[in-house]
């Protein structure tokens, strides 16, 4: 897949799920995934869920499609992606759209286990601690 992928459609609500046989993410690839919080708080986002493999071919995106009117709240935790059996590697791959100002500095940290792709936004930077 090269591009954007976007599991949901027609202005639907965040939330939708698209199942695929294999998936294979080329290098620049973009996972659109827009979300919100329920009732209850937890966060529900598009999500792609893959019943064989799932490629990471090189660093990508996943957009979560926010703006500076309604960034993400930081840290922030979401699966982006279910899978069967995993191949490469997610290492390098960036949170876009986060509605977060430029000077705000986070790292995105991926980890692939257990069947799922779960994603955390932190911030970033270097902490000192002087006595």
């Amino acid at each position: 897949m090269t591009g954007t992928l976007d599991p949901g459609t027609n202005s639907a609500p965040a939330g939708a799920t698209i199942t695929v046989q294999n998936l294979a993410l080329t290098a620049g690839a973009t996972l659109a995934c827009p979300w919100t919080t329920n009732a209850l708080g937890q966060v529900t986002c598009d999500s792609v869920t893959v019943t064989g493999t799932l490629t990471a071919e090189g660093p990508g995106f996943f957009d979560l499609g926010r703006t500076d009117q309604a960034p993400i709240p930081v840290p922030f935790t979401f699966t982006a992606a279910t899978y069967g059996a995993t191949d490469g590697s997610f290492n390098g791959w960036k949170a876009v759209g986060t509605g977060l100002p430029p000077e705000k500095k986070v790292a995105t940290v991926v980890e692939a286990a257990g069947g799922s792709v779960t994603v955390t936004i932190l911030y970033s930077g270097t902490l000192l601690l002087l006595q």
